[in-house]
This record gives C-alpha cells, structure tokens and sequence, in this order.
C-alpha cells in the first residue's frame, strides 16, 4: 500500500489531472464545444474501443485453439524458453 501511495505521489497524478482539465476547459471554449458533444465523443469512443476489445478477444481465443490444435504443449514450451533464453542473451550483449 505504502508503494503503490508513493508511485501515485511520484507520478504527481493530482496536478496530470488537473493540468489536463484545464486544457480540456480550454479547448471547449475555444472551440465552442458543449459539455454534450464530449459526452457524444466519449460515448463513440468507448463503443468503438469495447468493439476492438471484443474483437481482439475473438482473436487470442482463436489463436489459443490454433496453438493447442497445432502443437504439442510441451515443445510449445521449450521452444518458447528458449527463443526467451535467446533475447536474454542478445540483451546482455548490448
């Protein structure tokens, strides 16, 4: 708990927050946004991104099947460690 209070301090999410609200004030008075055509875009963009979401969940449920249909979990496995063993090593050259 203590790190997680000192991260977010760190972070100074507070001031983030703020800053990004007073761009956001701005910005609709300068350009005659109404707090409804935020709430409009919002609205899109958390449909448009739960859309993705559902589609990128298709897609690892497909690929888990491919991967259990098409191999053998074990050498999945190894051959996986390895090519991690790979990097590792090309990391400590650098």
């Amino acid at each position: 708990p203590q790190q997680i209070h000192d991260y977010l301090n760190a972070s100074d999410w507070e001031r983030q927050v703020a800053n990004a609200k007073e761009k956001l004030t701005a910005f609709m008075e300068n350009y005659r946004i109404t707090d409804n055509d935020v709430l409009i875009a919002l609205d899109s963009a958390k449909i448009n991104f739960n859309e993705k979401l559902s589609q990128l969940e298709t897609y690892v449920i497909q690929f888990d099947q491919y991967i259990r249909d098409n191999y053998d979990p074990q050498d999945l496995k190894k051959t996986i460690a390895q090519i991690i063993d790979r990097i590792i090593e090309k990391l400590k050259m650098l």
